[in-house]
Order: C-alpha cells, then structure tokens, then sequence
C-alpha cells in the first residue's frame, strides 16, 4: 500500500498482550474527498491473526480482496466501502465465523455474492 498526500486519518489498537486488534485505514478532507492509500490490499495483513476490524474505507485501493483475509478468525468488521477494488468476492470469507459486518460498497466488483458470504 503506497501513501498519497497527508491526511491520513488512522488508528490502530492493541490489546495488552501486543496484539493488534484494530486498523483504521480510511482518508478524507473537508470536502469528505478522499485520496490516500493506494496499491493492492496486502495479503500479508492475514498475519495479524487477533485483528478484530479492518477498515481501508474511502481510499483508491485497487485489485481485488486477498482470499488470504479468511485466516483472520477474530475479524468481527471488514469495511473496504469507496476504493477501486474489482473483481469476484472470495468466497472463502465466509470461513470468517467471526464476521459480524462487512461494507464493500461503491467498488467494481463483479457477479454475485458467495453463498458462503451470505
């Protein structure tokens, strides 16, 4: 993920153990444009392994969604909702027993939505 401008607005959370349990990734000005993040979603994010939410809202994030992210067992919110991402979902998200939420909206994605998703 490359880094476009400076007005990121992120945070991350840790339990006392050192675990991260939270990324909040999502970029936007004034005029709620948003402009920041940039690149694939990388599917080394799946060795966070107690992350609970994951939002890479509102960046221009392309590719599509690692199927890798369905080892993140503890994952309760997936919100990806305004980038360029595309292509067909995993259907292996919905290993994810633990999801509770997920907003893919205003992306490219392609066909319907797994079965196994929902």
């Amino acid at each position: 993920i490359g880094a476009m401008g400076n007005n990121n607005k992120g945070v991350t959370s840790c339990n006392p153990d050192g675990f991260i349990r939270r990324i909040e990734l999502f970029n936007y000005d004034n005029n709620g444009e948003s402009f920041n993040l940039t690149g694939i979603i990388p599917y080394e994010l799946a060795q966070l392994k107690q992350l609970e939410t994951l939002d890479l809202s509102e960046n221009e994030l392309i590719g599509t969604i690692p199927r890798e992210l369905s080892q993140l067992r503890h994952l309760k919110f997936l919100f990806l909702r305004k980038n360029a991402l595309g292509g067909a979902l995993p259907s292996s998200l919905g290993q994810i027993s633990t999801l509770k939420r997920i907003d893919i909206s205003y992306n490219n994605f392609v066909g319907a939505i797994p079965e196994e998703i929902g």
